[in-house]
């Protein structure tokens, strides 16, 4: 499955009824620029020998930004760093490891299936995948 367009907005004014107010009151939105985020991560590494990938730092950088004091908090991210190894090996000025099966999962073909939107279409794709 390609996510290249990626619809969590779309998901998020659906769940508050294309209602900004509503919206605002629970969620909160911060920007960063590229050298913002290739200092956090850079910062991180030293301080903490953590390796954040450019979104982790920005949701670093967002929960930093957000928190009130006396308030602790966590952030959540999903990708590996070697999935941006250029990026970040040039912010802390070594190479990354790559844990052996993410080098193995990133040596396969890529596959991806043009699909309508809908339920039949993405059903006979997924039996076809799994040879049923």
């Amino acid at each position: 499955m390609d996510v290249g367009a990626p619809s969590n907005f779309d998901r998020i004014l659906d769940l508050y009824s294309h209602s900004h107010t509503s919206i605002t009151k629970d969620i909160a939105a911060f920007r960063y620029t590229d050298e913002e985020i290739k200092q956090a991560i850079r910062e991180v590494h030293q301080k903490n020998n953590y390796l954040l990938d450019p979104h982790g730092a920005c949701g670093y950088l967002a929960l930093k930004e957000g928190l009130e004091p006396g308030e602790t908090g966590i952030f959540l991210a999903t990708a590996h760093p070697a999935k941006f190894k250029e990026t970040v090996e040039a912010c802390i000025g070594e190479q990354i490891n790559i844990p052996e099966r993410l080098k193995a999962f990133m040596n396969k073909a890529r596959q991806s299936y043009p699909l309508s939107n809908d339920y039949k279409s993405l059903s006979e794709l997924i039996r076809m995948l799994s040879g049923h």
